[in-house]
């Protein structure tokens, strides 16, 4: 649930067509185009990118609750990967692969923690091995992942090994947030 916290929408003509856009592709409408006009890849995940602030979780969790509402086809959970490597660090018996992979998923704050967590003495990447376990599912099943990050694609290319980050491009269309916070 939400809290009703008042706020306004505010888009620029630029967001609007962005938007527009997503919607066509959550509704899987052939006629959505990327920036470039290139068509929107509708058999892709999303990696919506930008400054802290700028809305992309608030527009996934709506798209969240649009896909359910609608029973659209794609449906998706939503994921904080900070809370999935604090559960990792703090639960033996927590899995972070495991209870990661199934159906599509949008992993919010991906990319902020980064580098092996200590399990039964070794260490494990866990943005590295669910991202693999879901280009496996992908490719198989056409398993969708969403992602949601401050980094750009190119700065992510330098956190990750070479493998993820053309797993990431291979399963992902980018999707730029442009500006500042818009909180207040």
């Amino acid at each position: 649930d939400l809290e009703n916290i008042e706020f306004e929408w505010e888009f620029d003509e630029e967001e609007r067509a962005r938007n527009a856009n997503l919607v066509k592709y959550f509704i899987n409408d052939a006629s959505a185009v990327l920036p470039d006009g290139k068509p929107f890849p509708l058999s892709k995940g999303l990696f919506l990118f930008g400054a802290p602030g700028t809305g992309k979780t608030e527009i996934m969790r709506v798209f969240e609750k649009f896909c359910l509402d609608n029973d659209l086809s794609k449906q998706f959970r939503f994921t904080s990967m900070s809370e999935v490597y604090t559960k990792t660090r703090l639960s033996a018996d927590y899995d972070p692969v495991k209870d990661n992979i199934q159906f599509d998923r949008a992993f919010d704050e991906f990319g902020r923690y980064v580098g092996a967590v200590m399990r039964f003495g070794e260490g494990i990447d866990v943005n590295e091995s669910i991202l693999e376990q879901r280009y496996e599912r992908m490719k198989r099943y056409g398993q969708l992942t969403h992602l949601i990050a401050n980094l750009t694609p190119n700065e992510t290319e330098s956190q990750f090994s070479p493998m993820i980050f053309d797993r990431v491009r291979s399963m992902c269309t980018g999707v730029y947030f442009k500006g500042k916070s818009k909180r207040k």
